[in-house]
């Protein structure tokens, strides 16, 4: 029996929930939401694994997101603010009490169940020293896009048909942007995007130094290549990414659908499906990312160095 706080939810609801945690709760995420400790990011990505199997979640599932986010607001914001202003910093007790109907009059002592009820100004300080720490841990991940197009440092690069030269072009940002708006006006745009997709999810995934280009690069110049960590299960903070990518890239009718095989497609729904009770290898889609680089290989790289073979 389903509980009084579950909801089942349509397809378009499910992809704008899983953008939101993508967005807003992952770590290292566009616009991350400062200071979630650890246990609430698990808590939540815990409260969307039933997505993936009959579109049911809780209508209490970013509550604590919305709260953290409302004290990050009152303790640094708006502190800040009318220090600016000069006016007196109230206390966040006193501000509940002058707002009695507000929902979040109880923030406080469940802030105080999740170790950050402290809101001094110093336990503050002490909390973004800690935020500063995780941003560097998490800063390869964050920008693995851009250090992999730097790596590309030629400033003339003699193009051909070949899987050396596509990988180069890939690293250049010259030529990889000259690339992306070939593949946009040629209509193919679905396989950058979901490329450059599935580089964001791989660095979280696969830790890697960043002079090394990314694996799935290395199996398209060779299919040889070992991967020793292809069987690590997902954790669970990254769980909604991968069913968000799958929202996004390998679902029928998806924003950017690829083109691979009916087959592939329903292996990997039949796994996501059961995400919340087995251990799903993180390596679920790099038979989707093997494919979509063969795509761009043999269609659109080749068109694209026919179009400028007079250069």
């Amino acid at each position: 029996m389903r509980g009084d706080n579950m909801r089942e939810v349509p397809s378009s609801v499910v992809h704008q929930l899983l953008r939101f945690y993508a967005t807003f709760v992952a770590a290292g995420s566009p616009i991350e939401v400062p200071f979630i400790p650890p246990i609430v990011r698990e808590m939540v990505a815990t409260g969307l694994l039933d997505l993936t199997c009959d579109r049911t979640v809780s209508i209490t599932v970013f509550d604590k997101i919305a709260e953290i986010a409302i004290e990050s607001l009152f303790c640094r914001c708006f502190q800040k603010y009318l220090m600016i202003k000069g006016a007196n910093i109230p206390s966040l007790k006193e501000v509940l009490q002058a707002h009695k109907d507000w929902e979040i009059v109880n923030m406080q002592d469940q802030f105080a169940k999740s170790t950050i009820s402290d809101s001094s100004p110093r336990q503050s300080t002490e909390i973004g020293r800690e935020k500063e720490k995780q941003k560097s841990k998490n800063s390869s991940s964050m920008n693995l896009w851009d250090k992999m197009k730097g790596m590309g440092k030629k400033d003339k690069i003699k193009l051909k048909h070949t899987r050396d030269c596509m990988v180069e072009v890939l690293q250049n940002p010259k030529y990889y942007a000259m690339f992306s708006q070939f593949v946009k006006e040629t209509h193919c745009e679905e396989n950058l995007v979901c490329f450059e997709s599935f580089l964001k999810l791989e660095s979280r995934s696969r830790q890697r130094p960043d002079n090394m280009i990314p694996l799935s690069l290395e199996r398209f110049l060779d299919t040889n290549v070992e991967d020793e960590d292809k069987d690590t299960p997902i954790p669970v903070v990254l769980a909604p990414l991968y069913m968000f990518f799958d929202q996004m890239f390998v679902k029928p009718e998806s924003p950017f659908e690829v083109n691979v095989t009916h087959t592939l497609r329903k292996s990997i729904d039949v796994q996501l499906r059961n995400i919340k009770n087995s251990m799903i290898p993180i390596s679920i889609f790099d038979p989707v990312i093997d494919h979509v680089l063969e795509l761009l290989y043999v269609n659109s790289f080749l068109l694209f160095i026919k179009s400028r073979a007079d250069e």
